[in-house]
C-alpha cells in the first residue's frame, strides 16, 4: 500500500518482527499486522511464525462468564423477541460507540474477573438466533459443570463489531485455526434441531474443521424448548440424524461478506484438500455429537432405558453396530442399577447386545449373552413362555452359523415346542 494511515506499520519495514516488537504496538496495529504475516509465511522461520501468531491471537481469547449472561439479559430487560443481529445493533454497538471497542473491553466490564476471562470455550452460532436461544444454551452448558469456571468465546462481544476487516484464506488457515485450539473447547448451538442453520454457514464449518484438525473437543447445545422434539425425533427415525447432516456442502456454504466466503473456501481447497472429504469429515464428527447429545438428553428422563433402546434400534437398522452396541450397554448399565440381575428387562438388554454381536460376526459373544438371557427368563417368566423360546431359537441361529447344525436344530426344536405350548400350532 501506499498510503499509510496513523498507527499502521508497513511490513516491509519491519522485516524481522519479533514478540517484544509487536507486544510495543497498539492493539490495532498488532492485529493489522496478522494478513500481512501470513502472506508471508512460507518465507518465515515456523517457530518466529507461530510465536508471533500466538501473540496476536491472545487479545481474541477473552471471554465472558455464565454470570454475565444473566446479567446482561437483566439489565436490557430479559431480550425478548431479539435475534444475535437486532442485539449487536441495539446494544453493543450503541453502548461501545464512544470507545470504538470490543464489548467486553469496555471499562465496566474488562477489569471484572466475575465477568471476563480467558475463554475456555469457543461458541459458535447464527446472527439470526434468538438471543434468549443462544443465552439459554451457554447458561445450561455452565450449569452442568459448576465446580468450573467456564469463558464464552462469541464473536458478539469478543469481536469488535465497529469494524469489518476481511480476512484471508490464510488468516483463516492459520490465526483462526491457532485460536480455537488455544481455547481448547467448541459448542456448537444447533436451532432448529431438524435444519440448524449453522450448517449452513461457511464460517462454522471451517470453525468445526480446525477443532477437527486440533483434537479440540466439540460438543452440541439445542435450546430447551427443542430437546424434546429432538430425541423424540432421532428415537423414532433412524435416518433423522443422517436427514440433518445430509444437508453439509461446504461448497455451497455461504457467509454474509462474500469475500470472507471465497476466503474460507479457498482456505478448505488448502487445507482438507477436497470439499467432499471434507463433508465427510464433518459428518462424521457431527454425527458422534449428535448422538451424545441425545444420550445426555436422555438420561435426563424417567424413560431413559425405552429412549436409548429405541436409538440403539435405530443405528442397528443402520449398520452402526458399534454404536449400537455402545448405547445398548448402557441401557444394560441402568437396567443392573434399578432392576437388578435378575429381571426380564435385563434378559432383554442381553437379548439386543447378543443380536448386534451376531450382526458382528461375533457369535462367541453372542452366545455368552444369549445364555445370560436364558437362565434370566427361566428363573424370573419360567421355562414355557415366548421370551424363553425367542432366546432358544437365536442361539439355535448362532450355533447354524457356527456351523454347528445339530446343537442348532436341537435349540431351534426347543423353541418350536414352547412356541406350541403357549401360542398354539396357528401362531
Amino acid at each position: 500500500t501506499t498510503r499509510r494511515p496513523r498507527g499502521v506499520v508497513h511490513l516491509r519495514q519491519t522485516p524481522m518482527l519479533g514478540q517484544a516488537h509487536l507486544l510495543q504496538e497498539p492493539n490495532r496495529v498488532r492485529v493489522s499486522l496478522l494478513c500481512a504475516l501470513c502472506r508471508r509465511q512460507e518465507r518465515a522461520r515456523p517457530v518466529h511464525y507461530t510465536s508471533v501468531l500466538r501473540v496476536l491471537v491472545q487479545d481474541m481469547e477473552l471471554g465472558m462468564s455464565a454470570a454475565f449472561l444473566r446479567e446482561f439479559r437483566a439489565e436490557h430487560g430479559g431480550l425478548a423477541g431479539l435475534t444475535t443481529e437486532q442485539v449487536k445493533e441495539q446494544i453493543v454497538l450503541e453502548e461501545s460507540k464512544e470507545s470504538q471497542c470490543i464489548y467486553i473491553q469496555l471499562p465496566k466490564l474488562h477489569s471484572n474477573k466475575r465477568l471476563v476471562g480467558k475463554a475456555t470455550v469457543h461458541v459458535s452460532h447464527a446472527w439470526k438466533y434468538d438471543i434468549n436461544d443462544l443465552i439459554d444454551v451457554l447458561l445450561d452448558y455452565a450449569d452442568k459443570l459448576p465446580g468450573e469456571e467456564i469463558y464464552f468465546w462469541i464473536d458478539l462481544f469478543c469481536v469488535n463489531q465497529h469494524t469489518h476487516k476481511n480476512h484471508t484464506s490464510e488468516w483463516f488457515q492459520a490465526a483462526c485455526k491457532m485460536q480455537i485450539q488455544d481455547i481448547g473447547q467448541m459448542l456448537l448451538v444447533l436451532t432448529p434441531w431438524q435444519d440448524p442453520v449453522l450448517l449452513s454457514r461457511a464460517c462454522c464449518l471451517w470453525d468445526i474443521h480446525c477443532a477437527i484438525k486440533g483434537n479440540v473437543p466439540l460438543s452440541i447445545g439445542l435450546p430447551p424448548n427443542q430437546r424434546a422434539a429432538f430425541l423424540q425425533g432421532v428415537t423414532k427415525d433412524c435416518n433423522a440424524i443422517s436427514n440433518i447432516l445430509a444437508r453439509i456442502d461446504a461448497t455451497k456454504s455461504e457467509a454474509d461478506d462474500k469475500k470472507d466466503q471465497g476466503a474460507i473456501h479457498a482456505a478448505i481447497t488448502a487445507t482438507a484438500g477436497s470439499s467432499p472429504g471434507l463433508n465427510a469429515q464433518l459428518k462424521h464428527h457431527l454425527r458422534q455429537c449428535y448422538l451424545n447429545t441425545a444420550l445426555e438428553l436422555a438420561g435426563r428422563l424417567q424413560d431413559y432405558a425405552a429412549r436409548l433402546t429405541n436409538l440403539a434400534s435405530s443405528l442397528s437398522d443402520l449398520g452402526d453396530y458399534a454404536q449400537a452396541l455402545r448405547f445398548y450397554e448402557r441401557v444394560l448399565h441402568n437396567q443392573l442399577v434399578t432392576l437388578g440381575e435378575q429381571h426380564p428387562d435385563t434378559a432383554t438388554s442381553y437379548m439386543h447386545m447378543a443380536n448386534i454381536y451376531i450382526s458382528m460376526g461375533n457369535y462367541v459373544n453372542a452366545l455368552e449373552l444369549y445364555n445370560k438371557a436364558v437362565q434370566i427368563y427361566v428363573a424370573t417368566l419360567g421355562e414355557e413362555h415366548p421370551s424363553t423360546a425367542t432366546a432358544y431359537n437365536n442361539m439355535g441361529l448362532a450355533h447354524r452359523s457356527m456351523g454347528s447344525h445339530n446343537r442348532a436344530l436341537e435349540l431351534h426344536a426347543r423353541s418350536l415346542h414352547i412356541c406350541v405350548a403357549t401360542l398354539g400350532e396357528q401362531h
